[in-house]
Order: C-alpha cells, then sequence, then structure tokens
C-alpha cells in the first residue's frame, strides 16, 4: 500500500522530502549534543573565568595590604637613624606628606608614642582635595589638633578641628603594643572629611618601636580604607553583571561592588548574612549552610553562580572573596547561537523541500571539499589552500580554515625556534663540573619555561691558583627569549673579562657598565661571584644584589653570614662593588649559592619552600657529597611542590670542602 501511494506522487514532491527528513532528524541530533556540549562548555568557561577573576582580586588586595608594612618598615628605619625623633612629633610632618602624597592607596600615616604624643597624615571619604595633618604634644596639651593640608604639600595655618584624643586606647595602638609585634587591628568605623556622617571601614597595620635597648617607645601605624577594595569591585568586569564582595573571618562584611552597608545605623558592623543588599545576603546565607566552594543557586528566582575563595597574607590577614554571577551571563550568548542553529537547520529544511536533489548535490560539493581539507590538515599538510565559493559564508570559513593553518605553520615554527633557542641555552650551562684539590662541586638548573633567566657558570679568572673554584650564579628578571638572550650577553661578557685579572667587584663593574649600555637600564640581572680555596679555605664574594650564599660551618653546626650587596646588574652604570672575605671555611664546609626560585617555591596552598628547610637538608646531608646534597635540596622541592606549576626558574651550585686526599 505505501508503495502504492508513492507511485501516484511525483518525484518532485517525493525527492525534497526524502532529502528533507534525514536533513531534520540530523539537525535535530546535532542541536541535542550541541545543547549538552554546550551547558558543559559554559559550565568550564564560567569556572574558569571565575577562577581567573578571583586570582585577580586576591592579586589585587595583597598588593593593598602588603602596602602598610612596606610604609611601616620605612618609618622604623627613619625612626632608628634619628631621622625621625619620636620626643618631637610636630617636626614628622613634611616627611609623613611626602610619604602620603608617594603612597596615595594608604587611608592614614599615624605615630603614637607611650609618652601620649601623637601625629598623623589622613585623607578622608569623599575629600580628594585635601590631605589631613594632626598633632599632639606638650603644646596642644591632651587635645590633638587637626590641619587641612593642600594637594601641594602645605598646611593651613588655622586648625579645622580639636578633641581630645588618647593614641594609646586607639585599636592600632593597642595590639602592637600588648603583643610586641606588628600586628592588624580589627576592621573599624570612623568619620571625617566632606562628609561627616558617611562612615568608613578601615584597617590599620600597626610596627611596635623600641629604642636602643629594648624600650618600647610606641607604635608606627599604616591605615587602609576598604572603600578602595569596594571601588575596585565597582570597576572589576565580573561576567556582565556580576557582583563581588569581602568577608573577615568572623562572617562581617568588609568591602563590596555595590557599596552595600558595612554598618547599621548604632554603628555595629553588618554581617554578610544579614546585609541589606540581597544578593549578598542569599549567597552569604547559602555558603553558611555548607555550599561547596562553587556552585550553582537560585537569588531572587534567577539562578546565579556563586563562588567563595579564601584569601589570607602572611601578615595575618584571612578573607574570604565572594563572586555573584547571573547563570545568564555565561549562557546568554550560546543561547543566541543555539536558537540561530534551529533557525538555520529550519531554513536548509525548506531549501532541501524547495531545491530538491540538484540543490542537495550542490550543498553537497563543498561539503566534501571541505572535509578532504581538513583531512589533509590532520595529516600534517599545511601548505595547500581551500576555496570554497559557493557561498558568503563558505567563502569566509575558506578564509578563516587558511588562516588557521597559516597559523598552525607559525606555530609550528615558532615551537622549533624555542626548541632551539633552549638546546642552544642549555649548551650555555656548564656541561661538566671542575675537578679541584680539595673541593667537591655540583650544579643543578630546572628552568620553568622553555628558556630562562637562570645563570651558573665556572670561571677561569686569571692569576687565581689551580686549588681555587670561581663560582657564578645569576637570576636574570623575568624569563622566556629576553631573559635568555640578556643571560647569554652577561655570560659573554663575563667569560671575556675573566682573561684579564682583577677583584670580583671589578669584574661585577665591568659586566654592570656594559649591560647598562646594552639594556639601557630597563631590564637588568643579580649576580653573586664567589671564589673558594681548597687548600686554605679561603672564600671571597661579591654581589650586585643577590641573595647570600648558604655557608655551613659543620664544626660550629651554624650558617655563617657573608653578604656584600650591590645594585643589581643593568640598572646604573658607575657602580662599584665591594668584597667580602672568610678564611676560616673548615673541612666540611659547604656552601650553596643559588637564586631564589628554590626558596620561593610554592606548592599547591601557596606556601614557600623557605630558607629553613634549605638549612635543615644542608646541615641533615652535611657528611654526603654535593652531588647527593643538591639531590636532596631538588628532591625536597619537587616533593614539597607537589602538583603546583613551577613559576620560576632553580638554580644552585653546592660547593663542599673536602680533605685535599679526597678532592
Amino acid at each position: 500500500m505505501f508503495r502504492a501511494i508513492l507511485s501516484r506522487l511525483s518525484i518532485r514532491l517525493t525527492a525534497p522530502a526524502l532529502l528533507a527528513a534525514p536533513v531534520l532528524l540530523v539537525s535535530v541530533v546535532l542541536i541535542t549534543i550541541s545543547t549538552v556540549q554546550g551547558r558543559a562548555a559554559v559550565e568550564r568557561l564560567a569556572s574558569q573565568q571565575l577562577a581567573q577573576i578571583h586570582d585577580q582580586i586576591g592579586q589585587h588586595v595583597a598588593s593593598l595590604v602588603a602596602l602598610p608594612e612596606r610604609v611601616n618598615k620605612a618609618n622604623l628605619a627613619l625612626l632608628t637613624t634619628g631621622r625621625l625623633d619620636p620626643e618631637q612629633p610636630r617636626g614628622w610632618a613634611p616627611v609623613l606628606v611626602d610619604q602620603f602624597r608617594a603612597f596615595g592607596s594608604l587611608s592614614a600615616i599615624t605615630w603614637g608614642g607611650e609618652d601620649g604624643q601623637c601625629t598623623w597624615v589622613a585623607r578622608y571619604a569623599g575629600d580628594d582635595e585635601h590631605l589631613y595633618y594632626a598633632i599632639k604634644d606638650g603644646a596642644t596639651g591632651e587635645e590633638i589638633v587637626e590641619y587641612r593640608v593642600n594637594l601641594d604639600g602645605a598646611i593651613e595655618a588655622e586648625p579645622r578641628a580639636a578633641f581630645a584624643f588618647d593614641p594609646r586606647t586607639r585599636p592600632w595602638y593597642l595590639a602592637p603594643s600588648r603583643e610586641r609585634r606588628p600586628a592588624w587591628s580589627e576592621p573599624f568605623l570612623w568619620v571625617g572629611g566632606a562628609d561627616e556622617d558617611q562612615p568608613t571601614l578601615g584597617i590599620a597595620f600597626g610596627s611596635p618601636h623600641f629604642d636602643a635597648d629594648g624600650r618600647f617607645i610606641g607604635v608606627i601605624d599604616a591605615d587602609l580604607s576598604l572603600q578602595d577594595i569596594s571601588r575596585y569591585l565597582a570597576g572589576l568586569q565580573i561576567g556582565r553583571t556580576g557582583q563581588a564582595y569581602l568577608v573577615d573571618a568572623d562572617g562581617l562584611l568588609l568591602a563590596s561592588s555595590t557599596g552595600a552597608a558595612v554598618a547599621d545605623s548604632a554603628g555595629e558592623r553588618v554581617r554578610a548574612d544579614a546585609s541589606d543588599a540581597p544578593w549578598i545576603l542569599e549567597s552569604a546565607q547559602r555558603l553558611n549552610a555548607g555550599a561547596t566552594q562553587e556552585e550553582i543557586a537560585h537569588i531572587g528566582g534567577v539562578r546565579h553562580w556563586i563562588r567563595a575563595s579564601p584569601f589570607t597574607h602572611d601578615t595575618g590577614l584571612a578573607w574570604t572573596v565572594v563572586t555573584v554571577v547571573p547563570e545568564s551571563d555565561f549562557t546568554a550568548e550560546i543561547a543566541a547561537g543555539q536558537r540561530r542553529s534551529a533557525w538555520f537547520t529550519a531554513g536548509a529544511a525548506l531549501g532541501a523541500l524547495g531545491l530538491g536533489l540538484l540543490l542537495a548535490g550542490f550543498l553537497v560539493r563543498p561539503v566534501v571539499a571541505l572535509s578532504r581539507h581538513v583531512r589533509r590538515i590532520g595529516e600534517g599538510d599545511l601548505e595547500q589552500e581551500i576555496d570554497l565559493p559557493y557561498a558568503r559564508e563558505l567563502m569566509r570559513l575558506s578564509g578563516d580554515i587558511n588562516q588557521m593553518t597559516a597559523d598552525l605553520r607559525d606555530r609550528m615554527a615558532l615551537r622549533k625556534s624555542l626548541a632551539l633557542a633552549m638546546d642552544v641555552q642549555q649548551n650555555l650551562l656548564p656541561s661538566e663540573t671542575p675537578s679541584i684539590r680539595g673541593l667537591d662541586i655540583a650544579g643543578h638548573s630546572t628552568y620553568c619555561d622553555e628558556t630562562g633567566g637562570d645563570y651558573y657558570d665556572y670561571l677561569e679568572i686569571a692569576d687565581i691558583s689551580n686549588s681555587t673554584a670561581a663560582l657564578v650564579v645569576g637570576d636574570v628578571m623575568g624569563h622566556g627569549i629576553a631573559a635568555a638572550m640578556l643571560m647569554a650577553t652577561a655570560r659573554g661578557i663575563l667569560r671575556s673579562r675573566c682573561t684579564e685579572s682583577g677583584s670580583l667587584g671589578a669584574l661585577l663593574g665591568h659586566l654592570n657598565d656594559l649591560l647598562v649600555e646594552v639594556t639601557g637600564g630597563a631590564r637588568f640581572m643579580t649576580m653573586v661571584l664567589l671564589t673558594i680555596d681548597g687548600a686554605q679555605g679561603t672564600l671571597r664574594l661579591a654581589s650586585a644584589g643577590h641573595d647570600p650564599p648558604f655557608i655551613y660551618d659543620p664544626v660550629a653546626d651554624d650558617f655563617i653570614e657573608l653578604d656584600e650587596g650591590g645594585l643589581p646588574l643593568g640598572i646604573m652604570a658607575g657602580e662599584e662593588y665591594a668584597e667580602a672575605t672568610s678564611d676560616s671555611l673548615p673541612v666540611g664546609a659547604i656552601v650553596m649559592a643559588s637564586t631564589d626560585g628554590v626558596w620561593e617555591a610554592q606548592n599547591e596552598n601557596q606556601e614557600q619552600f623557605g630558607k629553613d628547610r634549605i638549612h635543615e637538608i644542608i646541615r641533615t646531608n652535611a657528611h654526603r657529597s654535593a652531588q647527593e646534597i643538591g639531590d636532596a635540596i631538588r628532591d625536597a622541592v619537587q616533593s614539597f611542590c607537589g602538583e603546583a606549576r613551577q613559576l620560576d626558574d632553580i638554580t644552585f651550585v653546592v660547593v663542599r670542602r673536602v680533605a685535599v686526599d679526597e678532592g
């Protein structure tokens, strides 16, 4: 019966219908697969983008919270040298104003003495035209007097306010004075500036100061306004319409991208799970109820991505960053693409019905040509190009595929160039260790990229004895080809200069002048030069901004501090480099010169390997050979880092002084 029905129909109808049926079926299957894969792609994309946003927020916040510690260290140095006199705080004004203008991210720099004297320079919310300078000393009595400071640094003659004030009762003073160490205060509210009714949430980092006899003198403090973090979050692109906020360990709100209130009308700080911002309230409640670090939840009836990640800092802060992004920010474009695909599929089916086999044949030819061309690409033929002059879209696709093929050729050529550069640079490192009586030497270098900026070498310096080893370890700023080229340049200059006699400091000075001429001061490197006499047990050292070597004396079971620092190479011509010496290296002493990639190696928790672990490894393995000590350090770093990506080059040279009959 079915055949009878078909026999009565015109082929002009049955052929397009039979053609359209598989087109429709395949289209439905493809749309279904696309929907499933699109959902998975969205989830991966969203997770990656949110992770990048959290990393970006963490890096910005870390740069902010590191600033108070740096400023405090600078002012403690000024106190120690007498540049700032704690008994005469009125003379501090020019220094504090200059510091504040240099470090504009701070909200206050304050000194509070144990004698009750105090001075500060601050900025207040809503006032971008002035700074504020305050002084409390013998002339002001129990009050502190505050003056406006113009943007040019001039202090107005008439005070703007005077009020009773005792620094010894303030949060920024109490913790460091009590604990006798630098400490953060709890976040606190304060008002001032153009809008006296606008509370500002701040956090203070105070450092105690002691005189030469160890007597506590007072606290130097630097404050941050957390409104700066809110302004940063407000300007950050989080998806299309996403938001972010920070909370402390107690769940109290610190900052948000919408400027949500951090304090209520009574001046009490607001918990995130009690915020008047619904997106903060509901996400915080969700996290408090045990939500995972990243999940999708309904907020206000709309599906949102919620991600929380910890932020910690080595000064003691422990906060949490939370982002809340509507799922539609990630799915809208794919959903639109799926709708476009559906419309295109329907149009293709109607076209198949209208044009029949003729149109089918026309459409099949470019598909076959495209398939054949893609297959050739997969087989490695990157020289051929494709031209599909059947429709605008196919012509555009031809251009895209041809561009992709060209990009693949360029990328393969670049990979070959990088491989060649890596081989060349590896060949620049010592191929064998010098054999010197009385010394056991081993070197190691592992780059984090194909090419790197770390460098070590064994030098042949004119006029040194046969029992002396000359070592160099250097670290170029950055990685990649540029760092490798600077390293190779420094190696060539250094080796060329070693044919002439001269001190280690003179070698560094010569190298520095030529690198400044080559780089114009735009790039720099650190370097340490050492000579070790295996027969006499003497050591000479000159350093250009490089960390001092580890020198272990097994007889005293102690590490010797020996350092003569200078500017890194390539910054400023004419720098002179001093030389340090030690005449008492006993048999069994260990000297390890290395780059900071060893102790700054991080594990998955962003914890650094640290110098204490290196000390312990050297001490424990001091009886072993230099190669075994180097292997122990390398294995310990690899085990510590686990699956974490190596972020910096790792280079070191280990020298062990042995009895002359062992050397």
